[in-house]
Parts: C-alpha cells; sequence; structure tokens
C-alpha cells in the first residue's frame, strides 16, 4: 500500500511520522517484520498516551509495556477490549521476536483468529495478518486521534527528514 492509500483508509497524513512505520507494514511475506514494526509503531503511541495523561510519566518511561498497558486500561483510556487486543498482540510479537530463532515464524489460521477484523476471506494469510497489523496501529490512533495528532504533527516530520 502507498502513502496516499493508507492516508486515504486512516486519516493519517503522509507526511506524518507514524507513517513510515505504517508502510513497512505493507511489505510481502514478512510476518515477523510486520509484528516487530506494528509493535513497535503500538510502542510509540502507547508511550505518547502515557505522555499525555498521567502526571508521573516520569517515573514510567522506562516501565514494561504490559504495564502501560494495564495503567491506560484501569484509568479507562483504554477500552477492555483494545487493552486485550493489544495484550495479544504484545504475546505474539514476543513469539515472533524471542521464539525459537531456527524455527520460521508463521501465521496460521489460529492467530488470524485472535484479532477480529473484518477481511475479505479469499486472501491468503500474509494479506490477511498484513491487515491485522495496520489495523492495531490505526485503530488505536484512530481512537485517540486527537491526542496524537497533536503529539505527532505533520511537520515534525520535515524536521526530522529534512526535505532534499
Amino acid at each position: 500500500m502507498t502513502a496516499k492509500q493508507i492516508f486515504k483508509k486512516t486519516g493519517i497524513a503522509p507526511t506524518n511520522p507514524v507513517m513510515d512505520m505504517i508502510t513497512e507494514l505493507t511489505k510481502p511475506n514478512t510476518p515477523r517484520l510486520r509484528i516487530i514494526v506494528a509493535s513497535s509503531a503500538i510502542e510509540i503511541l502507547i508511550n505518547a498516551l502515557v505522555e499525555y495523561h498521567c502526571k508521573n510519566k516520569d517515573k514510567l518511561r522506562d516501565r514494561p509495556q504490559a504495564g502501560k498497558l494495564i495503567l491506560l486500561n484501569e484509568m479507562g483510556i483504554l477500552s477492555d477490549s483494545r487493552y486485550k487486543l493489544l495484550e495479544s498482540f504484545r504475546d505474539l510479537r514476543n513469539v515472533a521476536a524471542h521464539g525459537d530463532k531456527g524455527v520460521k515464524f508463521q501465521i496460521n489460521d489460529e492467530i488470524i483468529e485472535l484479532f477480529p477484523v473484518t477481511i475479505n476471506h479469499k486472501f491468503n494469510n500474509d494479506v490477511k495478518f498484513m491487515h491485522i497489523c495496520l489495523n492495531m496501529v490505526t485503530g488505536l490512533w484512530n481512537e485517540h486521534a486527537k491526542v496524537l495528532a497533536a503529539q505527532f504533527p505533520p511537520k515534525l516530520m520535515e524536521i526530522i527528514i529534512p526535505k532534499q
């Protein structure tokens, strides 16, 4: 998918710094890369939510992601359903990142069924998993768009990667 296609689907501007991570997710046949990139994007967004909502954010910076998810859920910032999806995704990411290195990380029907994303069933699991990864990132973004858009303005991208 191109940045323009993703923009049409999600509303995230092509110049937004988060877009680079999202476009990485569309590379075919790379489930380990996809989940690690998607999880990294989610971690950035979760950290931004903690930064915005928590008065003791400095004490939370070095805390594990699992604790931040619990905190945001307990505060009512993450719904129970979003929390469960993020926890399942985090668990899967840990399998991909820390699992048996000699075994190819593969996506099967059982994994696809963990994430209730409406997808045309004629697609193969690689394409379905790409949509799941995109949905995990963009769903979190869309639920907290006002907070996150303010923390990741499109102009920030020009500072990070100057136009040539």
